[in-house]
């Protein structure tokens, strides 16, 4: 395995590490791609308090207002605050080893990930019951996200975090 780590102070690096390897006989290096997973859920949630902040989204609005599709199989009453506390019970992603690869492939298929997220059921009643939604929250957040405010994920954590937009 390998790391790289860089954090910056009012522009400036003031770290720049990299380390290990990135496969046998490849050191790890800065332009090595990595997968990140649970950081994404902080950057998700900021960005779905600053759609709140702005009234574009409501904490206990029904997700199949921005994302009608989301209420298929028993889903119609699941709410944004539902996706935010984990207890909307959409635990994993239907056919998942057709649309995304260990290789990097598909991870990206924001239209193939929603629509299976859309059509599946729950694995529980919708706010009965808490779970770690460790595979599905970034997805679900995200789509959230690009339905309310038109941008992916990750193109409002960059105009709105990493552009120093954020409000006030």
């Amino acid at each position: 395995g390998g790391l790289a780590f860089a954090a910056w102070v009012a522009g400036e690096p003031v770290v720049d590490l990299v380390g290990g390897v990135a496969r046998p006989g490849q050191p790890w290096g800065h332009d090595t791609r990595a997968v990140v997973m649970s950081v994404t859920k902080g950057w998700a949630a900021m960005c779905l308090g600053i759609l709140f902040d702005r009234g574009t989204l409501g904490i206990d609005m029904p997700v199949g207002e921005v994302w009608p599709e989301f209420g298929a199989n028993g889903k119609d009453r699941i709410t944004v605050r539902q996706i935010l506390d984990h207890t909307n019970g959409v635990l994993g992603l239907p056919g998942s080893a057709s649309i995304v690869q260990w290789d990097g492939g598909g991870w990206d298929d924001l239209d193939a990930i929603t629509s299976a997220l859309a059509s599946s059921p729950t694995a529980w009643e919708p706010g009965t019951r808490r779970g770690y939604h460790a595979v599905t929250f970034g997805w679900l957040a995200g789509e959230l996200v690009r339905r309310a405010d038109g941008r992916t994920l990750g193109e409002a954590v960059k105009h709105e975090v990493y552009s120093g937009n954020m409000p006030a």
